[in-house]
């Protein structure tokens, strides 16, 4: 029993002194060196990036990757994206949406008739 009372203090002051570094460090985020854009096909590296709203040089949260997501997702662009953090920088991985082509008949007559959401 005297064994544990060591233990716990031991922890209890191990906790005092590492929370509130812990605190600090998700407080400030990671410094950003570079943003890596990958699984694009169509649609150009620095279109996505200027959706993105965390620049080189930022330091980012949890809260920042979160709104990045967000932000990209709300293009309507994307199927699927990953955000990670890879040391000091940062990679998008996107899933383009496919491209929905009308056929040009459709198209003609979207036009003429003001249907255009008839397809």
């Amino acid at each position: 029993m005297k064994h544990w009372g060591h233990k716990l203090v031991a922890f209890l002051i191990l906790a005092m002194v590492a929370l509130p570094s812990l605190g600090q460090a998700q407080s400030d985020g990671v410094v950003i060196s570079g943003i890596d854009v990958v699984g694009n096909q169509r649609i150009d590296p620095e279109t996505i990036l200027a959706y993105t709203p965390v620049k080189i040089g930022d330091a980012v949260t949890n809260n920042d990757l979160n709104s990045t997501l967000t932000r990209l997702f709300q293009t309507n662009l994307f199927q699927d994206i990953d955000i990670a953090l890879v040391g000091d920088r940062m990679v998008i991985t996107v899933d383009e949406n496919p491209i929905i082509i009308a056929s040009p008949s459709k198209a003609m007559m979207c036009l003429k008739t003001s249907s255009c959401w008839n397809f």
